[in-house]
């Protein structure tokens, strides 16, 4: 359903001459990526309204979001079941959230988010076997990655110690998860055989 929709927009870009014909694969693929997060995200925020859990479920998903986009890491090999895996996975990290707080764990969790971020600096981008990446993107998506990932991890850790706000335990369990998924990703890429046929500097 959703290759089909992305296929559609993007032939009407094509006939429209907004999209060259030769690019129309890469146009297609990001049209699913872009309609498939648009789905999972509105079906993670509905979850949210419904629980009310508005506000921890954006502390999640913002910075989850804006770090892995370019940090990379494990992708499921159809939407469905990368809709599945990731509606069950932030259940679940909220679900753990939720238990931390409660048993005030919080100054171990800002801890390990600090140790979780340095090797997502160090080991990111993690590529998958669709979309492998070019040198030049290998280090374009490392310092994006280094930026994110840091800006979030001062803006979390600062807030919490200055105010004891242990809301902020959210956004470091963003972090923290998408450190799980660049290692599932090298798992993945393990089991199946995948090698960056690129240089990758840090």
């Amino acid at each position: 359903m959703i290759e089909k929709l992305a296929k559609e927009i993007v032939t009407s870009f094509i006939r429209n001459g907004l999209v060259e014909q030769e690019k129309q694969l890469i146009y297609t693929y990001g049209a699913e990526l872009l309609i498939s997060g648009f789905v999972s995200t509105a079906m993670v925020l509905l979850m949210g309204l419904i629980s009310y859990r508005l506000f921890e479920t954006i502390l999640l998903i913002i910075p989850f979001y804006f770090i892995r986009i370019y940090a990379g890491g494990y992708h499921a090999e159809s939407y469905k079941t990368c809709f599945l895996s990731f509606c069950i996975g932030f259940v679940g990290i909220l679900l753990v959230t939720d238990l931390i707080i409660k048993y005030k764990l919080e100054n171990f969790i800002m801890h390990f988010a600090i140790v979780a971020a340095v090797i997502i600096c160090i080991i990111a981008p993690i590529e998958d076997h669709s979309r492998p990446l070019t040198e030049k993107e290998l280090i374009q998506y490392n310092k994006k990655t280094k930026i994110s990932v840091v800006l979030f991890l001062i803006f979390s850790e600062a807030v919490y110690w200055r105010f004891r706000l242990n809301k902020m335990v959210y956004i470091s369990m963003a972090i923290i998860s998408v450190f799980i998924v660049l290692w599932i990703g090298i798992i993945k890429n393990r089991i199946i055989g995948f090698h960056s046929t690129a240089i990758h500097k840090n």
